[in-house]
C-alpha cells in the first residue's frame, strides 16, 4: 500500500527467473549486498 514514505529499495537479491521456477540468487551478489546492506547500517547508527 502506498503511503507516500521514502522506501530504501535495491538491497535484495541478485539473480534472475524472478518468482518463476527457474528463479535463483547469486553467491557473489549476495555477499556484495550483504557489505552493502552493513555500511548502509554503520552509516545510519553515526547520524
Amino acid at each position: 500500500m502506498a503511503a507516500g514514505i521514502p522506501v530504501l529499495d535495491g538491497l535484495g537479491a541478485v539473480g534472475g527467473g524472478a518468482h518463476a521456477r527457474t528463479e535463483h540468487a547469486t553467491i557473489s551478489g549476495m555477499l556484495e549486498r550483504s557489505a552493502l546492506t552493513a555500511a548502509l547500517l554503520a552509516e545510519l547508527a553515526v547520524r
